[in-house]
C-alpha cells in the first residue's frame, strides 16, 4: 500500500487528536493534585501511622519468638524426662495371661 500524503496526514491529525486528549488528562490529573495537598498530606500521613503501628507490631512478635526460643529447650527437656520416668513406670512382664493380675 503506498503512503500517500493524504493517508499521512490523516494519520498526523489523529496522533494530534490523541496527543491532546492525553496532555487534557495530565492537565485534569495535575490540576486534581494541585487542588487536593490535603488529601495526599493525609494519606502519607495514614501510610506513615500504618507502618509505625507494623513496626511495633513487628517488635512484640520478634521479642515473643525471642521468648518461645529461649523457653523451647526447657520444655523440650522436661518432656523427655517425663517419657524416660513414663518409662520406668511402665514394665512389662512377658508370659503372664491377662488378668491374673490379682491371683496368688
Amino acid at each position: 500500500m503506498p503512503v500517500t500524503r493524504s493517508f499521512l496526514e490523516a494519520l498526523f491529525a489523529l496522533l494530534r487528536d490523541k496527543l491532546q486528549t492525553l496532555k487534557k488528562d495530565l492537565s485534569d490529573d495535575l490540576k486534581e493534585v494541585c487542588h487536593n495537598p490535603d488529601d495526599l498530606e493525609d494519606r502519607v500521613s495514614s501510610l506513615e501511622d500504618h507502618k509505625t503501628s507494623q513496626d511495633e507490631e513487628i517488635e512484640q512478635l520478634q521479642q515473643e519468638i525471642i521468648r518461645l526460643q529461649d523457653q523451647h529447650p526447657d520444655l523440650q527437656a522436661n518432656g523427655e524426662d517425663l517419657e524416660n520416668r513414663s518409662w520406668r513406670n511402665n514394665i512389662q512382664i512377658k508370659q503372664v495371661p491377662s488378668g491374673a493380675e490379682g491371683l496368688t
